[in-house]
């Protein structure tokens, strides 16, 4: 900031631009894309889905990282109802928190794409792409669990490590592209909603 007293000429030249529309779109898609990528880190608090500030670019590390949460929950689950010897009451109780995790999957998805609507507007005139971000997120969380369980896996699993790591980096690189073309207004993608039935007693 310029000092009051300063005798020096102040020129037009030295304002700050103005951020654009498509400044902030991009910026968005960048804030998600390091989301996407701190997948399986430690990155602090997470944030619930009902608490979100939609388009705030603060507030989708911890989203992304909350819904990678419940999926590494729902993985421990799945693993609870299919361990040999597991009696009847066990594999019961394992099934009731899957629907309520997976009820919680799919909010937290949900919260991805009302966010991304919130800081990217869809043009209306561009191309249709039918799948949710929010569901392409939930994929890359789901290949990163798989991913850090393959590699834990020991000899046997290089093979399936490999396809896991070229599955997921091909995933992202769509995602990438994906969200670039929607910043740009060349593509678009829809909201929709699961209705999930289930868990909700």
């Amino acid at each position: 900031m310029t000092d009051i007293l300063s005798t020096e000429p102040i020129t037009p030249t030295t304002t700050p631009a103005r951020t654009t529309g498509a400044d902030r779109r991009h910026t968005a898609i960048d804030a998600l894309m390091t989301a996407v990528d701190a997948l399986g880190a430690s990155t602090g608090p997470h944030v619930e889905h009902t608490s979100v500030v939609l388009g705030e670019e603060r507030h989708i590390v911890p989203l992304v990282g909350g819904l990678h949460a419940v999926n590494a929950d729902l993985w421990d689950a799945e693993d609870e109802a299919r361990r040999p010897g597991a009696d009847d009451s066990a594999v019961a109780a394992a099934k009731r928190r899957i629907d309520r995790l997976n009820l919680r999957r799919h909010a937290f998805a949900e919260a991805v794409d009302d966010w991304v609507f919130a800081a990217v507007p869809m043009s209306p005139t561009a191309e249709l792409h039918t799948e949710a971000i929010g569901i392409v997120v939930d994929r890359l969380s789901v290949l990163t669990l798989r991913e850090a369980h393959y590699r834990r896996g020991g000899s046997g699993t290089e093979g399936v490590l490999v396809n896991v790591r070229r599955q997921r980096g091909d995933l992202l690189g769509a995602l990438a592209t994906l969200l670039r073309q929607c910043a740009d207004g060349q593509r678009r993608v829809q909201l929709y909603r699961a209705h999930k039935a289930y868990g909700r007693g």
